[in-house]
């Protein structure tokens, strides 16, 4: 009742007519991922519209799967039907988008063997649905948010007040993301992390975004060491290869994917296309990333790179000027393996539409 009251003197102070509740239902679900030719919709067997490998992936070996615990939108209360989705998302989960003075209303179902939470970074919320677990010397009505049980349900409702929304100087979408925040270290190194996009007035109208490219890149070192699966991966991992114990490997990725694997990034030829990047991680890792032939705009300058660390949110602008495949990689050298490949490598196809 406490949270009902207060969501509701919220939405009667909003501007009439400027305001939207948008609903999304999420849950965490668990599958099993290969980091270089994994699709998250085929695991679950919902969408096979598009391609699977990135044209250009260099060959695969041996596959080594991981277990994951990732977040995935359902078409309703039911969590029965996966909604689709493009498989160069990879483990991220669904985007959400919210316009300025909008309300989103997340119903979260934990449809995984260990606890989670759902924690919103960019947008305002009242203390029943901040979604992370410590010592706040709140009621225990306010801490049923910090942490969802397996098979429980927990709604998280965020408020995209007039500060958290673009500058007449910035895009017109500001790029955030939401995670899991019951064990932060290991809730990231699973894969329970997604886009949140709080956006200007009027851009999310489907005049604006029918013909608009943009895509979602979360530059990550998944530490599989550092998991809620770390043991049962190590005995999976084990059982493939019976050489001596080692360590578990710190994998470096571009949305879940490394050796050139992220498939589908598709630009028009002369249009532009937003990058909204997210640098996430829980070990001081620094990138720097390149598009090949291309440069980016960023808050009104031109950088031939974006230099992206941990808790790193930015949204980018590219001109497509030329047709061809284009590297999207990390120049430093520390995070190439060997002499053989970039595992943060993707292939940006950049195709011509009339």
């Amino acid at each position: 009742m406490q949270l009902e009251l207060s969501t509701c003197v919220f939405l009667c102070l909003l501007p009439l007519g400027f305001s939207a509740i948008r609903r999304y239902y999420l849950g965490a679900v668990e599958l099993s991922w290969d980091y270089r030719q994994s699709e998250l919709l085929r695991e679950l067997h919902v969408d096979t519209r598009f391609p699977a490998t990135a044209p250009g992936a260099l060959p695969l070996g041996p596959s080594v799967l991981y277990k994951k615990t990732v977040f995935v939108e359902f078409t309703d209360q039911l969590f029965s039907v996966a909604r689709p989705r493009p498989p160069w998302m990879g483990l991220l989960g669904p985007t959400i988008q919210a316009e300025v003075y909008d309300t989103v209303v997340v119903t979260l179902k934990n449809m995984a063997s260990h606890p989670v939470s759902l924690h919103a970074v960019g947008v305002s919320f009242w203390k029943s649905s901040e979604g992370a677990e410590y010592e706040d010397h709140t009621s225990q009505r306010e801490k049923e948010d910090d942490k969802v049980l397996p098979g429980k349900s927990q709604t998280y409702v965020w408020q995209v007040l007039k500060e958290n929304g673009p500058t007449a100087s910035d895009p017109p979408c500001l790029t955030y993301s939401y995670l899991s925040h019951v064990d932060l270290v290991k809730d990231l190194n699973s894969g329970l992390i997604g886009a949140l996009l709080v956006c200007r007035e009027g851009s999310l109208t489907r005049e604006r975004t029918q013909n608009l490219h943009e895509f979602v890149l979360l530059f990550a070192v998944f530490d599989e060491g550092k998991s809620w699966h770390s043991a049962r991966n190590d005995s999976w991992t084990r059982a493939m290869d019976p050489a001596p114990a080692r360590a578990q490997p710190a994998m470096h990725t571009v949305n879940g994917y490394v050796n050139r694997s992220l498939p589908g990034l598709i630009g028009c030829h002369k249009k532009s296309v937003y990058w909204h990047v997210i640098g996430m991680g829980t070990s001081p890792e620094v990138h720097s990333i390149f598009l090949e032939g291309h440069t980016f705009l960023v808050r009104h300058h031109r950088q031939a790179s974006l230099e992206i660390s941990p808790l790193t949110f930015l949204t980018a602008q590219t001109f497509l000027m030329d047709l061809g495949q284009f590297l999207l990689f990390c120049h430093i050298s520390s995070h190439h393996h060997g002499n053989v490949h970039i595992p943060e490598m993707s292939v940006v196809n950049i195709q011509l539409f009339f």
